[in-house]
């Protein structure tokens, strides 16, 4: 698959499409893993396993795009690691390439998951021995259904005589136990051949023939109760996941997208088209007065306290400067803010704070010093300080009037 040619597409949207292949594949994973044994479903360790198997993918994605494998707004990428993601773990990609220690990570996964499988088997058969016990226990106190019983052996066993012959020398064996034990053994050998001479679909003819109950019968036979946790936890999870995209795609409240807008443009290896559609919801989002504060918040708080390249700093003050009219309420408040992010600790990203600075003081009377002053890797705190201060002096009569209004 050559991803240059994948259409670029909002990275939110590619992580959806892998999360919505994702239910589908990991339950796939979960019934092969468990053929024959919907009971799997009831057990809250497979629900684990299940959750393993779909963010699996996710992180994956995550990762190829933070190694510059691929973009996570690749519509190729997104499709293929959700439909592949083992194949990439175990290194059978070429194109899609892991380190080694993620490829040991995925062989433990699979450990683990065979561990789960063997664990989950047994209480598998514990649980099926459960329903055999309520079915035996019924049939011992009704001697009409135990005859029914034997009716449906007669039918359906290959070799009745042979059972029958067996089963009067079982009883003849069994009868100095007394008449209730040996009534329950009777009833439990008869319900065992029963269920080996009709096969998986062993509670059809008993249900047929009134042996059990209509609730036995579709909960435990049927296994509706295992359909019911599937589909109970399947649909909690997906309108989890329809929320999530709906806050930070949709939601009337701008504070989740403003969030998700500020994390896609901060991040160093996004594509042109990534770029530019960030920009793009960005503007939407300043032009939408309730998201201001904390986009202003945001975008100034990043300069100051975390580290990043200065391009990555350039291309957040290109959104300051642009919209500083309204972002931040006016130069004077971006002033204030952008002059206190001078405290991050690249010097470089100092310069690039410290020219943002001198363009919005233009038609300002501003001292040669500050005006000068390049930061370096040297800088004193209290310098910075200094110039902090300067900054503020220099707008501390607009401060002044902005806050008598």
């Amino acid at each position: 698959m050559d991803f240059a040619l994948s259409p670029d597409w909002p990275a939110l949207w590619c992580y959806f499409i892998i999360l919505a292949i994702g239910f589908v594949v990991a339950t796939v994973q979960i019934n092969r893993l468990f053929p024959g044994f919907p009971q799997a479903w009831i057990m809250m360790s497979n629900w684990v396993l299940f959750a393993v198997f779909l963010l699996l993918p996710i992180l994956l994605f995550w990762f190829l795009d933070r190694t510059n494998t691929l973009h996570d707004t690749s519509l190729f990428g997104a499709i293929l690691v959700a439909l592949a993601y083992r194949q990439i773990f175990a290194g059978n990609m070429e194109k899609v390439n892991v380190p080694g220690q993620v490829s040991k990570i995925w062989d433990r996964v699979l450990k683990w998951a065979d561990a789960r499988v063997l664990e989950t088997k047994k209480r598998v058969e514990r649980n099926a021995e459960s329903f055999d016990e309520k079915v035996i226990a019924y049939l011992t106190h009704n001697p009409a259904a135990f005859e029914r019983v034997l009716e449906l052996l007669k039918f359906h066993a290959s070799d009745y005589s042979k059972i029958d012959a067996e089963f009067k020398a079982l009883q003849a064996k069994w009868q100095p136990l007394g008449a209730e034990v040996q009534g329950h053994k009777s009833v439990d050998y008869l319900y065992h051949q029963l269920r080996l001479a009709t096969g998986e679909s062993f509670t059809d003819p008993m249900y047929k023939a009134k042996i059990t109950s209509w609730s036995d019968y579709y909960w435990y036979g049927k296994e509706l109760r295992s359909r019911v946790a599937q589909t109970i936890v399947t649909g909690v999870l997906i309108l989890g996941a329809v929320w999530l995209f709906y806050r930070l795609a949709m939601d009337p409240n701008p504070t989740f997208q403003a969030d998700y807008y500020v994390l896609r443009l901060k991040k160093g290896k996004a594509t042109p088209e990534d770029r530019s559609r960030t920009r793009r919801q960005l503007d939407e989002l300043i032009a939408n007065e309730a998201a201001r504060p904390h986009l202003c918040e945001s975008l100034t708080s990043v300069l100051r306290y975390e580290p990043m390249s200065a391009e990555t700093a350039e291309r957040i003050l290109a959104v300051l400067l642009e919209r500083r009219d309204s972002i931040c309420k006016g130069d004077q408040n971006l002033v204030v803010r952008l002059a206190e992010a001078l405290r991050a600790q690249d010097p470089d990203v100092r310069a690039r704070i410290q020219s943002a600075l001198v363009f919005l003081a233009k038609g300002r009377t501003v001292g040669q010093a500050l005006l000068e002053w390049k930061p370096a890797r040297s800088d004193a705190a209290a310098d910075v300080e200094d110039k902090i201060a300067g900054w503020g002096s220099v707008w501390r009569p607009s401060l002044a009037s902005g806050a008598a209004k």
